[in-house]
């Protein structure tokens, strides 16, 4: 059972009808596809804003405790007191620095 009103339509204002409606649905497709690859940059960007930070940090932390073991090392062989208080000196500055970068991941990694 057909519509009277559609069946008054010509051949032509017919065609003209479903190419309105195919352009329509068109254009429907193209918003949902803009919002989805909205949706799917941001899942992807998740790892470059909160995993990046955090591993960056952490290879901070890493290159502060193998320069830290160096200086135990260098501590160890060296017997000039003037050289040990410096080796001191420097693995204090170290470990803060290590401290200070694991106390970032913390925050980074906690959020």
């Amino acid at each position: 059972m057909s519509r009277p009103g559609f069946r008054l339509l010509t051949v032509g204002q017919r065609l003209f009808v479903l190419i309105l409606l195919a352009s329509m649905g068109l254009v429907a497709t193209a918003i949902v596809s803009l919002r989805q690859i909205g949706n799917v940059y941001e899942a992807a960007s998740y790892a470059q804003v909160n995993t990046v930070p955090s591993v960056t940090t952490l290879d901070d932390a890493q290159a502060a405790f193998n320069a830290m073991r160096e200086r135990v090392y260098f501590y160890l062989i060296n017997l000039d007191p003037a050289d040990r208080a410096r080796l001191v000196q420097e693995m204090d500055q170290l470990r803060a620095h290590e401290r200070a970068s694991q106390d970032l991941w913390r925050c980074l990694h906690l959020r």
